[in-house]
């Protein structure tokens, strides 16, 4: 028996704006692309300058001409807000906690039926964590999970999608992961992450489904690839911000 518990909800710290950022991308998907080259053009708090960002909104408007004057202006309000009463540690949570809200929001990406969502998910076999490696103990969970059932008696059966968020995804690999000898522990837990997930793609290898992916917000597909082939084992997708874009398109159709 294979079981796939979490949560159904999560409160976010930043929940209400991130709401009200994505009612704007509800009105046109053009806001999602301008607020996602605004995060890394200013990827700290300290970059945003206030002379910069109005040549930025701009430039912003010729080329979304759709947009009307007042929902720009209410959405530009809002990312004022965000980057003068954030610390760098509140945006730092805030860009994690966007990233993660809009892949549950638009996601599934592989499968097409309808799926149940689940959070901070852990695999159990028989009532108890899943080790697929034996004489080997793994306690990690995933940001998310779109999965047929809560429970499948066959393994042949399994039928889910496992999404890891990160913001940067190049940052997770070079600064976490390629490290011959990481000091902080938090670089230990994610390379066993790295070796979890590789892990559970071979277990599960004869089911029906069974898609890791990373989710990120960065817009250049091919440079993350380039570091996903560093790790040749792990066989997982990205997806990126174009598809997030993409399915947030779909939705409004």
């Amino acid at each position: 028996m294979i079981e796939i518990k979490g949560k159904t909800t999560v409160q976010l710290d930043h929940e209400s704006i991130i709401l009200q950022l994505y009612s704007f991308f509800e009105i046109d998907v053009a806001f999602f692309k301008i607020l996602r080259d605004i995060l890394f053009i200013y990827s700290e708090v300290s970059l945003f300058d206030m002379e910069d960002f109005e040549i930025e909104k701009e430039v912003n408007s010729r080329n979304h001409p759709s947009l009307k004057k007042s929902e720009e202006d209410a959405f530009y309000k809002l990312i004022e807000h965000i980057y003068l009463t954030f610390d760098q540690e509140g945006f730092k949570k805030f860009r994690g906690e966007l990233t993660e809200f809009l892949a549950a929001k638009t996601g599934p990406f592989f499968v097409c039926s309808p799926m149940i969502l689940t959070r901070e998910v852990i695999f159990l076999e028989e009532s108890q964590l899943l080790q697929p490696i034996e004489g080997e103990e793994f306690n990690h969970n995933f940001d998310l999970c779109f999965h047929e059932k809560d429970k499948f008696t066959d393994i042949n059966e399994v039928t889910c999608e496992v999404l890891e968020c990160k913001v940067k995804l190049e940052n997770f690999f070079r600064s976490k992961l390629l490290l011959e000898r990481p000091i902080k522990k938090k670089d230990k837990q994610d390379r066993n992450k790295i070796k979890f997930m590789v892990a559970l793609e071979n277990y599960f290898s004869s089911s029906k489904l069974f898609k890791i992916a990373f989710t990120t917000l960065s817009l250049n597909v091919d440079y993350q690839q380039q570091w996903l082939k560093k790790f040749p084992a792990l066989n997982v997708e990205i997806v990126c911000a174009n598809m997030i874009g993409e399915s947030i398109e779909r939705k409004l159709l």
